[in-house]
């Protein structure tokens, strides 16, 4: 399954140029209340437009304090990651493979987020080192699609075997979120 330069770079170019949808727009959005520290909002937004297939049917459930406390539980194991680079870091360490296991964990655990939804809230609040999934791209890799920690994990790992090769200088846009978008494309836009 080695990805070509070639084909990552046309697929890439074709994200630039035809994403201008609503969702796509939503996760520009969500990054700038994000960075502004609207964290909550961010993470609303984020769950109710880019995970409604989940969250739809928990949304009179999920509680605002919920929410709130899994940030304020997830800021402070975000700040002990400073690996910055998915293509870089060291997912064999064992402090950082701990951390990442123990966000992904808390937030899978909530009904409407799960797997999904979870590694979504953190690629948006680490969109250098996070990279998304969902069940499709659970198949494409085969990985078991109740999405454990450590399948996770793995998916990690895989991805950066896979994609250690490509080239990738732009500033605009980081590598995990080329490396999402290239997954995206491969198994729900070339598939249709």
């Amino acid at each position: 399954m080695t990805v070509n330069q070639k084909e990552f770079d046309n697929i890439i170019q074709k994200f630039d140029t035809e994403d201008s949808s609503f969702r796509g727009d939503i996760w520009h959005r969500c990054r700038k209340l994000l960075c502004k520290g609207y964290i909550y909002e961010a993470y609303a937004l984020l769950l109710a437009t880019w995970n409604f297939a989940r969250i739809r049917f928990i949304m009179t459930k999920l509680d605002s304090k919920t929410l709130s406390d899994l940030i304020n539980e997830t800021e402070v194991l975000y700040k002990n990651i400073n690996e910055k680079f998915f293509i870089q870091v060291d997912f064999n360490n064992l402090k950082l493979s701990n951390n990442i296991k123990e966000i992904y964990a808390k937030f899978r655990k909530i009904k409407g987020i799960e797997q999904t939804g979870a590694s979504k809230l953190m690629a948006l609040r680490k969109p250098d080192l996070f990279v998304m999934w969902d069940t499709g791209i659970r198949k494409y890799y085969k990985i078991n699609n109740k999405g454990t920690p450590d399948n996770y994990l793995n998916y990690l790992k895989i991805l950066q075997k896979e994609f250690k090769h490509i080239k990738w200088d732009r500033i605009d846009k980081p590598f995990a979120k080329a490396i999402d978008e290239y997954n995206y494309y491969i198994n729900h836009v070339k598939m249709h």
